[in-house]
């Protein structure tokens, strides 16, 4: 489709000065991907950027769809766009600009222009008898036993190109073109289309003709055009200095999101595991009673529990968005995220209780980094940290690249494959280690 030709051959790519990546619009109200940092790293060639468009893209759609919708609230399409349903006007209100922007190319792409036909009543027979106006507008005359009329009016209808809301859409869609640097012709028709560049304008025909239309794919984009031109309201109270930023989040967040649902999270172990914790204060209420305060349930990122070679264990892995790439030590995690990984090992092993499922050398901690492995790999381990010598391997935190690539995929289309990939290479490590 001439949409995924746009983003692939359009965009300007920039990469993140602040670990956000997404969709923004810059001063020159053109359209930027911003792309994590690692891709900066690994990624020289304009070729490999160019392919990157239409994947952060559905990526970008996914994390937020998942972060904030139940999974079959909205449909998709094969591509991975929204497919909108007239009911669904509150949810779009919810979706990104950038969404919006793509939802209404691809509708006009599918369906061409957006046209309405008007009822249009005659008297030269063109159409269906209206005998209700007919008999309203017209004096009957009675000869013998017959009823004359003066002239029967019909009801046809016509197809009104030069609708206010044809226009804006039309207006709409080539706005949207000349962010993406494309030079598609629009087919304008004689309107004064300088009025919609008036936001309040626009808006106010919006509500003026919504309850004219019914048919779904009317609704559909009456509800997307009403959503870009409240967003782009709330937008234009930017500076026009600043960069507008549209479609956005921190890739740390995003990568964990990935991790969790590709290598399937077992987040109830957490509830089974963790208890809630809680404050014991020092003095105590009027009945002599110990006055207790709320703690709070440890939380980690992506929970395993699984057999291996017939043995059990638990896999406490952390999604962690440093780059593989640089030498230095503050490219790796610090003293909190290390001192987070041995107090999980440690309360839930059987040192800690012995009541616990697990040894300490069934559990193993890790972090995983997002990267671009070669071609025929998907996770590679690369480093661990260490206090003890290379004896201590149970306090060993082992440290793994999985490629982004595969990830990605997996993400956006589940594979179980993949998973037992990760799962099983990180588990061969761990126990190679403890073989020594």
């Amino acid at each position: 489709m001439k949409v995924v030709r746009i983003m692939k051959n359009n965009l300007i790519i920039r990469h993140s000065e602040d670990d956000k990546v997404g969709f923004q619009i810059n001063i020159n109200k053109e359209i930027e991907l911003i792309l994590p940092k690692f891709f900066d790293q690994v990624c020289k060639d304009n070729e490999c950027k160019s392919k990157e468009h239409i994947y952060f893209y559905r990526l970008f759609k996914k994390y937020l769809y998942r972060k904030n919708y139940q999974q079959n609230s909205v449909k998709r399409d094969e591509k991975g766009f929204s497919i909108y349903k007239s009911s669904e006007k509150s949810k779009i209100k919810n979706y990104s600009l950038i969404e919006l922007y793509f939802s209404l190319l691809y509708d006009y792409e599918e369906n061409d222009i957006l046209v309405f036909k008007e009822k249009h009543k005659n008297m030269s027979g063109n159409g269906n008898a209206d005998w209700k106006t007919t008999l309203i507008r017209n004096n009957p005359i009675i000869n013998d036993d017959n009823i004359v009329y003066d002239g029967v009016y019909y009801n046809n209808y016509r197809t009104n190109e030069r609708h206010p809301i044809t226009q804006l859409y039309l207006f709409t869609i080539s706005e949207i073109y000349k962010k993406l640097h494309d030079n598609t012709i629009i087919p304008y028709y004689s309107y004064d289309f300088h009025k919609f560049k008036d936001i309040e304008y626009s808006l106010y025909m919006i509500n003026k003709y919504r309850y004219n239309f019914f048919k779904d794919r009317e609704v559909k984009v009456l509800d997307i055009l009403e959503s870009i031109y409240s967003m782009e309201a709330k937008l234009s109270n930017f500076t026009n200095n600043k960069k507008k930023l549209i479609y956005v989040n921190k890739f740390d967040y995003i990568w964990e999101h990935m991790c969790k649902f590709s290598l399937k999270s077992q987040d109830k172990i957490c509830n089974k595991l963790f208890k809630n914790g809680k404050y014991v204060l020092c003095e105590k209420n009027e009945k002599g009673e110990e006055i207790i305060r709320r703690g709070h349930r440890p939380k980690g990122d992506v929970f395993i529990e699984t057999e291996y070679e017939g043995e059990n264990y638990l896999l406490i892995l952390d999604a962690k968005n440093y780059s593989v790439y640089h030498d230095d030590y503050a490219h790796f995690p610090g003293t909190a995220d290390i001192g987070k990984q041995f107090l999980y090992k440690y309360f839930l092993s059987k040192k800690y209780d012995e009541k616990n499922d697990y040894c300490l050398s069934q559990i193993v901690n890790a972090f995983i980094f997002p990267g671009i492995l070669e071609e025929e790999s998907t996770i590679k381990y690369f480093a661990h940290h260490r206090f003890g010598n290379e004896f201590d391997y149970e306090k060993d935190i082992l440290c793994f690249c999985i490629d982004f690539y595969k990830m990605r995929d997996s993400y956006l289309n589940y594979k179980e494959e993949f998973r037992s990939d990760v799962i099983g290479y990180i588990l061969k490590q761990f126990i190679s280690k403890r073989k020594r």
